[in-house]
């Protein structure tokens, strides 16, 4: 009745496996249904049909674990779990959350499998908390304007993003209200999809919900307010990737000669003898436009045609770029600017500000095509619109080094003195986007010793600290630590060397919640020598967004040395500071008076600075100071800095004292997103 082409479910699954979500496969078979044991004859036909995949936990189709009858504990008991928005069946658990989804008075969160019946008691509690809390961060974070996004410790964002564009490019009329499947993996996060029930969608003629020209029809389900998806779409990041997302698919699966193509195929298949007879069948089937199938592939052709472009026409179109022997030219659409970056960095900030070292150009602009380029348009007065965004998505040229995902700070080590009072190896960590995050803290004196360095600190103490000064934990001694097992497990996950056994090196796991944490190195026995602060990152929730180190700067071994890893396959816009002068005027007695900073890959020095003011781009670090909330230096100090982009790599930074110097330094390392 409703989808008189025959291939509205199968064009969007075969739509979702193309872009690489997974939905069920289908064959159009025609059925002939005998149930009086006579001879199947024409007689027995009943129409053209779809033979679907089932939507189940099973390898090649919702390929996640399958949840332990006994399960009861983590991490057991974290998946896999396959769930729906629906109305629920006599044999599933469904409960409604805290919040409400704005769901019709039928459908409730459902869990699909396990059964009821299969479902123990923890297992319904475990999962029901784990929905309730993120839901609860997403209202949390909308709250505090987006300042944090603890949501994505609890789903996976890209594939909500899939999900959100399937529906909302179909115009499904019972977008997110029905039929809407999550899954959860073991150890995983909530995972959008698979799409499923699209008869009414993609123009049906028999539901007017689905037409071509709005983003919602009347009555039908509203895809930029509707429950979770309403919340994240007021979410820049959540916006901006739909519109990143969106533009790619345009050039590639989504683009038109595709779209057509793909419901050429599927008609094909089925041939218009088939649904000729599925026709005579049923009359309620036979094509109101022109009486034949072909006629409905047509009108479904040109409806999908339609549909993308006016998707298109919402957003900020991307800059055209064009590639000429050496050069790269870039040509802004009507009412944009150009704002680009040539260091592989996103000329796009964190928000959707104008990251601070960005061009912007009304007019055409050609760079060299060895250059890292990004480019986007920027449309300022888009930044109101709703769904919309100022910024169109990227491009870029052949040498363009990925966007995304992003890149993070792993992993970072100091080695400096080790004294006591002031004198103190600091090392201060700044959570972000995440509830709870955890790292490996290790403070190492006696294994640098094994490892040939000399004049190490004997016996050092490791402490780490809240942001109000209090004492979290304390440890000497690695073995003496509540689970020196673990601590040895993750030492060699993360590729640390080994600790040797009853040394009095100190190791801890912790669990750190959004927001600041000191890692303090002492010696206890005021016994200063040369030590090693290691952090390292044990998950991938959230983001460490800045790292400082305060510290002792002498000669030869004493100078402050400095481990960074950035991880992934993004570039990282990063602002490194080595602050001694503005310390003295903060207060701090016997500051470094004139550091120097040196960033080196291996052996090759990338970037050095030793007056931040003095050379060009230091209207670029003023501008990164402000934006990640550091404190001013001075106009005219000799502190040093650098606004820099990083490759995925291991660095190594080196402060010392211009002339020999010595003092008290601090050594920031600012993540610029």
């Amino acid at each position: 009745l409703y989808d008189t082409s025959l291939i509205r479910n199968s064009y969007v699954y075969a739509l979702s496996n193309s872009i690489g979500r997974w939905a069920p496969r289908t064959i159009p078979v025609e059925v002939f249904l005998n149930t009086d044991g006579s001879a199947l004859d024409s007689s027995a036909y009943v129409g053209v049909y779809a033979l679907t995949d089932k939507v189940k936990i099973a390898p090649g189709r919702v390929d996640i674990a399958e949840l332990k009858a006994d399960a009861a504990n983590e991490p057991d008991i974290t998946g896999g779990y396959l769930l729906k928005i629906d109305v629920p069946d006599e044999n599933e658990f469904s409960w409604r959350t805290d919040h409400g989804l704005d769901i019709d008075t039928f459908s409730s969160v459902v869990v699909s499998s396990p059964k009821i019946d299969k479902l123990t008691a923890p297992q319904r509690a475990y999962i029901r908390d784990y929905v309730q809390k993120m839901e609860n961060a997403l209202h949390a974070d909308r709250e505090r304007g987006w300042k944090t996004r603890s949501y994505l410790d609890y789903i996976d964002r890209p594939s909500w993003v899939d999900h959100h564009i399937l529906n909302t490019f179909s115009a499904n009329p019972d977008a997110f209200e029905r039929s809407a499947y999550f899954s959860k993996n073991r150890g995983g996060k909530l995972v959008a999809g698979p799409v499923w029930d699209f008869d009414r969608a993609l123009g049906s003629n028999e539901d007017l919900r689905s037409g071509w020209d709005a983003w919602r029809g009347e009555n039908a389900t509203q895809p930029w307010h509707f429950g979770w998806w309403g919340i994240l779409a007021t979410d820049p990041e959540f916006m901006q990737d739909w519109v990143d997302r969106w533009q790619s698919l345009r050039r590639n699966e989504f683009a038109g000669r595709n779209l057509t193509a793909l419901a050429d195929t599927l008609a094909n298949a089925i041939g218009p003898e088939a649904a000729a007879r599925d026709a005579a069948q049923w009359v309620d089937n036979v094509s109101a436009l022109d009486g034949t199938h072909a006629g409905e592939i047509t009108h479904l052709k040109t409806w999908l045609l339609r549909r993308a472009q006016w998707i298109d026409s919402q957003f900020v179109a991307p800059p055209e770029a064009s590639a000429n022997g050496a050069t790269i030219a870039l040509v802004p659409v009507s009412g944009a600017q150009i704002a680009y970056t040539l260091d592989g960095s996103d000329p796009r900030a964190l928000g959707g500000d104008i990251a601070p070292n960005t061009i912007l150009s009304s007019g055409p602009v050609a760079v060299p095509a060895a250059s890292n380029l990004h480019a986007r348009s920027y449309h300022e007065e888009m930044k109101d619109a709703f769904p919309g965004s100022p910024w169109s998505s990227a491009v870029g040229g052949p040498a363009s080094s990925p966007l995304s995902p992003g890149s993070r700070l792993s992993n970072i080590s100091t080695r400096a003195l080790v004294g006591f009072g002031e004198n103190a190896l600091v090392t201060r960590v700044v959570v972000a986007d995440t509830q709870t995050k955890s790292y490996l803290a290790r403070a190492i004196g006696p294994a640098l010793a094994a490892l040939g360095s000399e004049g190490t600190v004997a016996d050092p103490q490791l402490s780490i600290l809240s942001a109000d000064g209090a004492e979290w934990l304390r440890n000497n001694g690695w073995e003496n630590g509540p689970d020196p097992a673990q601590v040895a497990q993750f030492t060699r996950r993360v590729g640390a060397f080994p600790l040797a056994a009853g040394s009095l090196d100190s190791a801890v796991s912790v669990e750190l919640s959004a927001g600041p944490f000191t890692v303090e190195v002492s010696t206890p026995n005021n016994q200063p020598g040369v030590g090693l602060a290691e952090l390292y990152e044990l998950d991938t929730n959230g983001r460490t967004a800045n790292l400082s180190t305060r510290a002792f700067v002498g000669v030869g071994d004493h100078v402050l040395v400095s481990g960074l890893v950035v991880q992934g396959v993004a570039h990282k816009r990063m602002l490194i500071r080595a602050v001694g002068p503005t310390l003295a005027e903060l207060g701090i007695s016997n500051a470094l008076v004139d550091p120097v900073l040196t960033i080196f890959s291996g052996d090759t020095v990338v970037a050095t600075n030793d007056q931040w003011s003095g050379v060009q781009g230091s209207a670029n670090v003023a501008a990164a100071t402000a934006r990640v909330g550091a404190f001013n230096l001075g106009s005219d100090s000799e502190d040093a800095a650098l606004l820099i982009t990083l490759a995925p790599g291991s660095y190594t930074l080196d402060v010392r004292g211009k002339a020999g110097a010595e003092g008290i330094v601090l050594l920031e390392i600012y993540e610029v997103p």
